[in-house]
């Protein structure tokens, strides 16, 4: 199979609609583990765009919009996760990769990976922090694949979500 050229891009609010129906594609099937996400809500992600310090990529193939990801240096998670972070990661500065999503019919194909290297291009913070449900093997396998490692578990927005810690520095 021929690998299909992306392009990466940084995103911004006039791209919500978009973010919200790949989310959608995810939460509307019969077959997708709810449990896995936390959705975003229109709201949160206005709220995210107004703060410049957070980096949203989007892959692309021409004008459309095929998986995007948030990286965080503030907010709730990344508050949440600030605290339970273990030694020796306790009180260092980090960027929280947090909320990715990829059209059904491209994962598989890398974009995971892609926009996570593309967030660490555009910031000088060398300490990466992702959270991911410990049954996703896909994003597990894509975290590892690029240097994470599993540092613990954690229990996200007042116990309601159990997460895999991992980081990358």
């Amino acid at each position: 199979m021929k690998a299909t050229p992306y392009d990466i891009l940084r995103l911004d609010r006039t791209f919500i609609g978009d973010m919200l129906n790949i989310q959608n594609e995810y939460f509307d099937s019969e077959d997708f583990e709810k449990d896995w996400f936390y959705p975003y809500t229109k709201e949160e992600l206005e709220e995210i765009f107004s703060d410049e310090t957070n980096l949203v990529h989007g892959a692309f193939i021409g004008k459309y919009l095929l998986a995007f990801r948030i990286a965080c240096i503030r907010g709730q998670e990344w508050d949440e996760i600030k605290c339970v972070l273990p030694d020796p990661y306790k009180g260092k500065k980090f960027v929280l990769m947090n909320g990715v999503m990829v059209s059904k019919g491209f994962t598989g194909q890398g974009l995971q990976k892609k926009l996570i290297m593309e967030a660490a291009d555009m910031t000088v913070v060398n300490t990466f922090v992702a959270a991911a449900h410990p049954d996703n093997m896909a994003s597990l396998k894509a975290l590892k694949t690029i240097g994470f490692k599993e540092v613990g578990i954690l229990e996200l927005y007042n116990s309601e979500y159990e997460r895999l810690l991992l980081v990358k520095e």
